[in-house]
């Protein structure tokens, strides 16, 4: 069987703690980092209370759904992105971002503290919200292809 497989997907745990070592545990979130690691975006999303939509992300930020589209579908800044304006807009998300953050998952944002190991291990669980996020749709589409009897043979078997 050819191709990379399954075990050359990204591990959603593996994302989430490259994420929160990249973003200083979440201490860090800075348009200069978005530039640089634009994958973060869809787990810090997940990383909101509630988690945030791309959709609602976009909204509340007020920034182009292009620019979101582009870093969460191909993990990078859209190519002919104005310097001034991708850095206004990725400001505004990362202070959305930074605002909604879940403080439960999260306590060393409120304490000022350093997280202690237990406590960055616990905040992978934004892992099974991202999973959660992408196998949605996928249910959905799978549950809306699927083959409707007719209603009259359902009404005859009543």
């Amino acid at each position: 069987m050819g191709g990379a497989g399954l075990n050359s997907l990204p591990r959603p745990n593996q994302q989430v703690e490259s994420a929160l070592a990249e973003t200083a545990n979440l201490t860090n979130i800075t348009s200069a980092l978005l530039r640089k690691h634009p994958e973060v975006l869809p787990i810090l999303r997940m990383a909101a209370a509630p988690p945030i939509a791309r959709d609602r992300l976009i909204g509340l930020a007020g920034v182009s759904p292009n620019l979101v589209k582009n870093m969460e579908e191909k993990q990078r800044i859209p190519p002919r992105a104005d310097i001034a304006t991708l850095d206004a807009e990725l400001t505004k998300i990362s202070q959305i971002i930074a605002r909604l953050l879940d403080k439960d998952i999260f306590p060393w944002l409120e304490s000022g503290q350093q997280p202690t190991d237990s406590e960055v291990q616990r905040a992978t669980i934004v892992a099974d919200r991202l999973c959660g996020a992408i196998s949605d749709p996928i249910v959905r589409t799978l549950i809306f292809r699927r083959p409707v009897a007719p209603s009259a043979k359902i009404h005859q078997e009543a």
